[in-house]
């Protein structure tokens, strides 16, 4: 009468990068600073330059997604052929291993590319340091697990406790 199923799910995490991840103004757009260089809130012409933290231009899928581990488990019990019970636990584990990227967060599963039409990162247009963090790195968290087919963070700890009554036969 006891059931026990527990369900395992590994995945080493798929590929994500771009070239074109890290913008740049065009120094030929920009009027001059006074001291040699490009006064940065003058230009007209934007390019991609090289992302700052390979010190290159990202090949596409440069970068691997964290590797994830979850585990669930489900046991029911037939008290008898009219009663029966089961608890579902989901999130038992759910582990995301990041790969020492600056732009990692613990609690995250899923990245890519900033929506550069919508928010791009700084590039060179202010120094990093006084950036804000949402916009210091090319890539960021995505949680829109409708275009990943995943959720992004990870999943808390769930249980549900079912009683199913059958009439007697």
């Amino acid at each position: 009468p006891l059931s026990v199923t527990p369900s395992f799910t590994y995945s080493s995490g798929s590929y994500y990068g771009s070239p074109l991840s890290w913008p740049g103004y065009a120094p030929n757009t920009c009027a001059s600073n006074g001291a040699g260089g490009a006064d940065t809130t003058t230009c007209s012409g934007q390019v991609f330059i090289p992302d700052v933290y390979s010190g290159k231009f990202d090949n596409l899928g440069a970068f691997k997604q964290p590797s994830r581990f979850t585990a669930n488990l489900q046991i029911g019990y037939e008290f008898s052929p009219q009663v029966n019970a089961t608890i579902t636990m989901t999130g038992l584990v759910d582990q995301c291993f990041q790969r020492g990227y600056a732009w990692d967060y613990p609690n995250i599963c899923v990245y890519s590319s900033l929506p550069s039409s919508i928010l791009p990162p700084v590039g060179n247009f202010m120094p990093l340091a006084t950036a804000p963090v949402q916009l210091r790195f090319p890539y960021s968290v995505w949680l829109n697990n409708n275009n990943t087919g995943f959720v992004g963070t990870k999943v808390p700890f769930q249980a549900a406790f079912t009683v199913e009554f059958k009439p007697g036969i």
